[in-house]
């Protein structure tokens, strides 16, 4: 078989395979739409015409919706975005999508099927929340809206869809106080690193991911500092690894409380103890909260292990992440600024934070004016005539 590519644009190819005549005589011809560079799109021309040759490519008008938003994954989203990003995707659309909207032939879905899939998916049956339809529904969007720019659609279906709502997501978080007895406790039943990362999710409200990738290098301890660099994720399939925080300002410098830092030093004393013990078997990864010989602690593990340690105690629910939202909600309270809790948080934005704890801002905007109360004179009674 004979293929070219078809320059269509900044990055845009059109991939064109020969081969074999139809009834008339005519030579058959394959086509597909390839965004990225001259050299990626030359190694995509020879991976379409491997699937041709091994009768694996399906025809834009035989195709159905299923077989098309697996092509889609496999070929535009897993190169192009981060593999938790694609794990979630995958994960959405084999869920509640394949097996609905994914039955139709991709060339006879229409907005309609989406709409009565939302429908659906907010029922009883499903009972998912507006925010992961929303999610649904945006993944659909770009799928469909790549179908489009790849001609295998002349219309998208999804510009026809009305998106689902967001729900108000609610925020458990736990006070000032229940924070001390939950680390009371922490401290108590150990071990020691346990400790270190439940204070350290606390007082620095870190992102799980963030904790784990914490490094040694990162901390200061003249400056009573601590630097997110990296952040940890785990691949289904391939275990663990470290990536380059999402945002410039997930990126950033946190200052933290004496008593903080002298629990790292514990900690760092401790990890040294623990060195010299496994010997060689010891994986250097510079961690100040590793697992065994050192090794990355895997994500899930580790919010497993505090939700058994929150039920084992009785203590107020509250997931790991919910940690960091308690961080905010006790800074708000003790009257900081929403831009140093932004910064803090590594929000990309202000906005975000208003919008995520807008209701806690609101509590302590009402604890201030209860605070001013009493500070006028009282209101004489007017004398009448």
């Amino acid at each position: 078989m004979a293929g070219s590519i078809e320059e269509r644009g900044k990055d845009c190819w059109r991939l064109v395979v020969s081969g074999g005549r139809d009834a008339n005589g005519a030579r058959i011809k394959h086509r597909r739409v390839f965004h990225g560079g001259k050299r990626e799109a030359e190694k995509a021309l020879a991976a379409f015409i491997v699937e041709i040759e091994r009768g694996e490519y399906i025809k834009p008008q035989n195709m159905y919706v299923r077989d098309y938003l697996k092509q889609w994954l496999k070929d535009y989203t897993l190169p192009n975005t981060a593999a938790q990003t694609y794990e979630r995707y995958e994960q959405l659309l084999r869920k509640y999508a394949y097996n609905t909207v994914g039955k139709y032939p991709l060339n006879q879905v229409k907005a309609p099927h989406f709409q009565r899939l939302y429908n659906d998916l907010q029922s009883n049956k499903y009972g998912l929340s507006g925010t992961t339809i929303l999610q649904l529904h945006r993944i659909l969007a770009k799928a469909f809206k790549t179908a489009c720019e790849w001609q295998l659609l002349s219309k998208n279906p999804m510009e026809y869809v009305k998106a689902p709502h967001k729900s108000d997501k609610e925020i458990n978080v736990i006070t000032e106080e229940q924070a001390g007895i939950m680390l009371e406790k922490a401290q108590e039943e150990g071990p020691l690193w346990f400790y270190a990362l439940v204070a350290l999710a606390t007082v620095g409200g870190l992102r799980r991911g963030e904790l784990l990738s914490l490094r040694w290098q990162d901390v200061d301890f003249n400056k009573n500092t601590i630097s997110v660099t990296q952040n940890l994720q785990r691949i289904k399939g391939k275990g663990v690894s470290f990536k380059a925080p999402k945002t410039k300002k997930s990126r950033r410098t946190i200052a933290l409380p004496g008593d903080m830092m002298e629990l790292l030093k514990q900690q760092k004393v401790e990890q040294n103890r623990q060195r010299l013990i496994a010997g060689t078997l010891w994986q250097d990864n510079d961690l100040v909260l590793a697992g065994t010989f050192g090794k990355p602690l895997c994500p899930d593990y580790i919010s497993h292990l505090f939700k058994v340690f929150i039920e084992r105690n009785n203590l107020p629910p509250v997931t790991l992440h919910g940690l960091r939202h308690s961080a905010a909600s006790i800074l708000i309270a003790k009257g900081v600024h929403a831009k140093g809790i932004s910064s803090r948080l590594g929000h990309s934005g202000i906005q975000i934070t208003m919008n995520t704890y807008g209701k806690f801002f609101e509590s302590a905007d009402r604890e201030a004016a209860n605070k001013m109360s009493g500070m006028l004179p009282k209101v004489k009674t007017a004398i009448r005539d």
